[in-house]
């Protein structure tokens, strides 16, 4: 009966120290996609320079491949291009099952180094672990570990995002009943709410829209200072409904309209966070004053280049989009969150 040999001290130093560091180098790489992705997007509004990333860490990792395979070959590792190409996929498959699980995918959320590094170095270690002690079956081990391990992650994955969907639908539909005044909506076909946020320093509330080619208007509710029918002390945007009053002339452009609302109107535009906006500015009844903004194209913090640019709504559509506008029934915040959030309460 043949026995097994158990690896020399120096193959299984060889074997988990190379392959920890080879892992470790994989996880910098990505972090340096990540970062490529952030910094493009923050100071660029594009990622024209990941082609060039991706090409660094492409080179870079099929040399650190090959540099391993070798010095697993000379420490007599057995199978050394399979086993450098298990623990790539270890990474690849940690960083994939991530992608799958965790929702709404931000730039700066590409890759999450203390979810997915953990996971991956924790399937890593189990992987060489299995493979020095056990060279034998060393490939049938070390999968059932990497499917234990991504399991267990997904599961972890998938119950942390179910509890911040909770989280984040309970937070906005407390946020949203607990307003204490008048709350006005955008009732027009083709405009999908899709984010509501309440101003406590200026008692306002907001809820943003958009239509089917990705525009964007926002709805904002504010009630006017030492209003009977208010329950707080009012905004600063709220009043007065005039040129002369409402916002300093070499910051905001400002006309009046007729025909607009029940009382006096505005077009104002303006600049904010580097972005044009223009909006109508309309008395909605007593004690509440209604805007309706939009971004203009113009405007746009990347406009030039080929970054995203908003589409612009023209003062016409402004115009029709507030005679549009209703009231907020009473008990109506549960339904407005499930349409924000996309369904009912997780």
């Amino acid at each position: 009966m043949p026995t097994r040999t158990r690896p020399s001290r120096a193959t299984t130093v060889t074997l988990v120290v190379g392959g920890l560091v080879y892992v470790l180098f994989l996880l910098l790489a990505l972090g340096y996609l990540r970062l490529s992705v952030v910094l493009g997007l923050l100071y660029r509004g594009s990622t024209d320079g990941l082609p060039t990333a991706l090409w660094i860490v492409f080179l870079l990792g099929v040399s650190f491949f090959a540099v391993l395979v070798s010095a697993l070959q000379r420490a007599r590792v057995p199978r050394p291009v399979a086993t450098v190409a298990l623990l790539t996929a270890v990474v690849l498959l940690g960083y994939l099952q991530w992608w799958f699980t965790v929702p709404d995918l931000t730039p700066s959320s590409l890759f999450d180094g203390p979810t997915t590094g953990l996971g991956v170095l924790a399937a890593a270690a189990a992987v060489l672990g299995i493979l020095a002690a056990a060279p034998k079956r060393a490939f049938l081990w070390a999968l059932v570990a990497v499917v234990a391990v991504t399991a267990l992650r997904a599961g972890v994955d998938w119950r942390l995002r179910v509890e911040r969907e909770r989280e984040r639908f309970d937070a906005l539909a407390t946020e949203i009943s607990e307003y204490p005044d008048e709350m006005v909506l955008l009732a027009a076909e083709g405009w999908t709410p899709v984010s509501a946020s309440v101003r406590h320093d200026d008692s306002g509330v907001s809820v943003g829209y958009q239509d089917a080619d990705g525009r964007e208007v926002r709805v904002t509710s504010n009630a006017s200072p030492g209003s009977a029918d208010s329950d707080t002390e009012g905004s600063e945007h709220a009043a007065p409904l005039d040129c002369d009053g409402a916002a300093d002339p070499a910051l905001v452009d400002c006309e009046e309209l007729d025909g607009v609302g029940v009382g006096a109107s505005l077009l104002l535009t303006w600049e904010s966070f580097h972005e044009e906006f223009h909006s109508i500015r309309l008395e909605w009844e007593t004690g509440t004053v209604v805007e309706v903004a939009a971004p203009l194209r113009d405007g746009s913090v990347h406009a030039g280049d080929d970054a995203y640019e908003p589409s612009e709504v023209t003062t016409d559509e402004l115009r029709a989009l507030a005679g549009r506008l209703r009231v907020a029934e009473d008990g109506e915040a549960l339904a407005l969150t499930e349409r924000i959030t996309g369904g009912p309460r997780p």
